[in-house]
């Protein structure tokens, strides 16, 4: 297991942080690195300040696995850890709004990808518009957080990330899909549209 510090030196995703293990022993230290994520999500604020650095564990943990073993992953999860990914992705979208940090959108892209688009598809659109939302918000472009997610997806993520690059942007915006963003004690969070 990794200690924060560690997780937090790592600058970038996909540098390799167990290159001298097995596979299954790969497979095994994503699964636990989200089982360590999961309980920091949570429907409500204040959002835990251990989200990105598991977050990134995670990610970097997943980006080490082969394709077969990354569909294992995406394929045994349950459905409320589903959630939890989901719902990690919107804490993480405001985050980078807050910290103006593209790289918690990127990780939020991953973990969409790891969610695998099996639990709603329509919702994981709907997050996919705050991430796109969030990196408009930073000056970043969608095609450069969502490249890293891209050479990790396969199958139904694959397609349903080229879909949402993709689609006419029109329909990626916030208010497509009933969302807004205000400002409140000077951070910004997503909340429902007219409220």
């Amino acid at each position: 297991m990794f200690n924060l510090i560690e997780i937090a030196a790592v600058a970038t995703l996909g540098r390799s942080l167990m290159t001298d293990k097995s596979d299954e022993e790969r497979r095994l230290a994503v699964e636990a690195a989200i089982a360590r994520l999961a309980p920091e999500v949570s429907r409500f604020r204040p959002v835990s300040q251990f989200l990105y650095p598991y977050a990134l564990e995670v990610a970097n943990l997943y980006s080490d696995l082969s394709v077969h073993d990354r569909q294992c992953v995406s394929t045994n999860l349950k459905s409320g850890t589903r959630k939890k990914l989901l719902s990690a992705c919107g804490w993480l979208a405001e985050e980078a709004m807050n910290y103006r940090d593209w790289r918690r959108v990127q990780i939020a892209f991953v973990l969409n990808v790891i969610e695998g688009f099996k639990l709603d598809d329509r919702e994981s659109i709907r997050y996919m518009a705050l991430m796109r939302h969030a990196a408009r918000h930073i000056g970043v472009g969608l095609l450069e957080v969502v490249e890293f997610a891209m050479t990790l997806a396969s199958g139904e993520s694959k397609r349903q990330l080229e879909n949402f690059v993709n689609r006419d942007d029109s329909q990626n915006k916030l208010e497509s899909f009933e969302v807004g963003v205000e400002k409140v004690e000077g951070r910004w969070r997503f909340v429902p549209a007219g409220r």
